[in-house]
């Protein structure tokens, strides 16, 4: 993300409790690989444009509750980030309830939240690198995470433990929690599954998310379900 675009659209973190400033400081400096087309670039600063906007929402609910967002988004684009920020905010809570719960090889709930966050940063950024697109089909999307969905409501762990080794430390710890007696599924299992729900639905109906992928040297998206594809504008 360029400096000015940063500097625009940064999480004021002041109000958030340390060390979880620091953490959504480092999630907003996360870098690129160097040696990028200028269609990657565009690509991973949306990348990094959508991850800020959630961080905005996540620090909206969490910490400040009067926090406006810098910038005004269509009702439907609105919707979809909200719901993102509302997924991170699930993902902040499981990894308090579970660092509090078991040891862990995290100094703090907000360093585990930051690795599972570079995790899905990282991940994210393997499309664009490698086949200058910005994921997988919005089909193929779908399918996982909706299988992912199907696993976790059956106290599963849907991670790779290579892949995504925070991620399922997470999973797996809560997985454990919530089937426990107490107030954890309630609480935070429950929330965190309803969150996923909604954000995956979303992805799924809302025409604002459409994968973004590069062909003949130029950028181009899904005009929507069997309609093709068109030319976003010249950068």
């Amino acid at each position: 993300m360029s400096s000015n675009i940063r500097q625009a659209l940064q999480v004021p973190v002041k109000e958030a409790t340390p060390p979880w400033d620091q953490v959504i400081s480092a999630i907003q400096e996360l870098s690129p690989p160097e040696g990028l087309t200028k269609n990657q670039k565009f690509l991973i600063t949306q990348l990094q444009v959508d991850w800020v906007i959630g961080l905005h929402y996540l620090y909206q609910k969490k910490w400040n509750n009067r926090h406006k967002l810098p910038i005004r988004f269509q009702p439907k684009t609105q919707k979809i980030y909200k719901l993102f920020g509302e997924y991170l905010y699930q993902l902040v809570e499981l990894c308090t309830q579970c660092h509090a719960w078991q040891k862990t090889p995290y100094p703090n709930a907000a360093h585990w939240f930051f690795a599972i966050a570079w995790e899905m940063h990282d991940n994210s950024l393997m499309p664009i690198t490698e086949h200058g697109r910005s994921g997988e089909s919005k089909r193929s999307w779908l399918v996982t995470h909706k299988s992912n969905l199907k696993t976790l409501k059956d106290y599963g762990n849907p991670c790779d433990p290579e892949e995504e080794p925070h991620y399922y430390r997470l999973i797996d710890t809560a997985r454990s929690m919530a089937e426990q007696p107490g107030e954890f599924y309630r609480k935070q299992w429950k929330p965190f599954l309803k969150a996923y729900s909604e954000y995956v639905n979303e992805v799924a109906e809302n025409p604002m998310c459409q994968v973004v992928f590069e062909k003949d040297e130029k950028l181009r998206y899904s005009s929507g379900r069997g309609k093709g594809s068109l030319p976003l504008p010249e950068l």
